[in-house]
């Protein structure tokens, strides 16, 4: 009897224990990260991946022949940058790392297949790890896509880590 109530304790103090833990390594979605803002060209990191982003444009329609996305009303926003994994461990990406944000704090999720349509349009020079790994040391130039209205302004590139609970970002601010 006492050996169950025991065990009873400890796996509702586990359980506890590991909910403090989830709560306090997620961050908010939809919550813009503050702080400083750097422009296009500007290399900023995060955790111990070094992001710049090298160009930002809008379109009607995206993608490689074949795996054409168009947009009847709004537009896209492609993201170029490069990315460094300046750290000593291998390290996973994936769509929640790159968030869009307009001047009324909008937020934009990537469109992740728009994203490695647009990669494999330029193979040789365009890496789609939006689905992958960098190695230490490993450089890559990647596209984030997204789907925005046609009115949207004041647009910001939020970057995070993949490191599980990290909470760092960085804002860069696109000028367009």
């Amino acid at each position: 009897m006492r050996n169950s109530s025991a065990r009873k304790s400890l796996a509702v103090a586990l359980c506890l224990g590991m909910l403090m833990l989830i709560v306090a390594g997620c961050s908010s979605p939809g919550t813009k990260a503050t702080g400083s803002v750097v422009k296009v060209g500007e290399a900023v990191n995060v955790d111990n991946l070094k992001f710049t982003v090298t160009g930002a444009e809008t379109s009607k329609a995206v993608g490689a022949a074949g795996n054409t996305f168009e947009l009847k009303d709004g537009k896209y926003v492609v993201v170029e940058m490069d990315v460094e994994n300046v750290g000593t461990t291998e390290t996973a990406f994936d769509g929640e790392m790159a968030k869009l944000y307009d001047a009324d704090q909008q937020l934009y999720e990537m469109n992740l297949e728009a994203s490695a349509s647009c990669c494999k349009k330029e193979t040789t020079r365009l890496k789609n790890v939006w689905f992958g790994n960098l190695q230490p040391g490993e450089k890559a130039t990647t596209r984030a896509v997204f789907e925005v209205p046609a009115g949207a302004k004041g647009l910001q590139v939020e970057l995070r880590s993949a490191k599980i609970g990290s909470e760092k970002t960085a804002l860069v601010s696109l000028g367009i």
